[in-house]
């Protein structure tokens, strides 16, 4: 049985039954053309027909719509220049010479133990990383959104902007990827840098009182990215000895705080990474400097940061407050 709709002729005004699924037919007193969806009636006669749910509703494309209507909000990022090799970290040079003196003896104990056979498979590592490291880069692709000029440009624009003052040749790709944590971090696969910032972590900077704190976080991986933080060796030997992680980590936290300026952005990003946006509107931060002296002062954190490869937080805190 085919279902019908009634519609009004716009030239003569006749009524007319015909077809639901037809889009335009011809009136057959005045031969126009009457368009089906738009000149419907309903059973009183007059114009427009009852709201039906919105199950119920026929798509009106069939393609995403092009932009959404919000507004990301801009990102000021005023600053200097800053070059990352004058930010590095005291003691960054004697740890990582003491890595590589480890990686060296690492090498030569397989060599030992396995009469040199241990070594071929470090020969074809490169070519087992090459084929990871295209599933890795597929992966990211294929799971998250590329920032750009036309994908969230403001953030694209604050990427460019500080790349631009602290590192050299073609920015970083950054991705945002879904994931239930603050976090982001930083990339290399071959020649590719790429930064990647969880959902969460953008949510959580934008509800701050500063938007900028998220100019914070990425300054802190671009820094990693232009020290070269994350090549395939520096990443073993920091796997290795986690002092040096750490050192890298306060290292990224001074770049990023030169390139913006402005150490309340910087310390308020930290903050939020101890308790999320929710509370940061009702953290006491006069409360929470003496806390971060206590813990500076107290021998025992030193002991309990060993094991880590990022220091703790409030460490990270007494530095952006100077």
């Amino acid at each position: 049985m085919t279902t019908t709709t009634k519609v009004r002729c716009s030239s003569c005004g006749a009524k007319l039954r015909v077809p639901a699924t037809s889009a335009r037919v011809r009136c057959p007193q005045c031969q126009s053309t009457v368009d089906v969806k738009a000149d419907r009636v309903d059973d009183s006669g007059e114009g427009g027909v009852p709201e039906q749910p919105g199950w119920m509703q026929e798509p009106t494309s069939q393609h995403l719509p092009s932009k959404s209507s919000l507004s990301f909000p801009r990102l000021s990022i005023e600053g200097p220049e800053v070059d990352p090799h004058t930010c590095i970290e005291p003691g960054t040079g004697f740890a990582l010479t003491l890595g590589y003196l480890v990686a060296g003896f690492g090498l030569f104990v397989i060599a030992a133990s396995t009469m040199g056979f241990g070594l071929i498979f470090l020969l074809i590592a490169p070519l087992v990383n090459y084929f990871n490291r295209k599933k890795a880069l597929a992966l990211i692709h294929g799971s998250g959104i590329k920032i750009g000029p036309e994908q969230f440009p403001e953030l694209h624009k604050c990427v460019e902007t500080l790349w631009g003052r602290v590192g050299n040749g073609a920015s970083p790709e950054v991705y945002i990827i879904e994931d239930s944590v603050m976090n982001a971090f930083a990339v290399r696969y071959g020649k590719r840098n790429i930064v990647l910032l969880t959902d969460d972590m953008i949510h959580g900077c934008l509800q701050s009182r500063d938007p900028r704190t998220l100019a914070f976080v990425v300054g802190h991986e671009l820094a990693h990215t232009a020290l070269k933080h994350h090549s395939a060796f520096r990443t073993w030997i920091s796997a290795s000895l986690k002092r040096l992680s750490r050192l890298d980590e306060y290292t990224a936290d001074r770049v990023a705080m030169k390139l913006l300026d402005n150490p309340k952005v910087a310390a308020e990003g930290i903050v939020l990474l101890t308790v999320g946006p929710h509370l940061l509107p009702y953290i006491n931060y006069d409360a929470l400097e003496i806390q971060v002296q206590e813990v500076v002062n107290d021998r025992s954190s030193r002991k309990a940061e060993r094991q880590l490869t990022h220091p703790l937080l409030l460490h990270r805190l007494d530095r952006a407050l100077g």
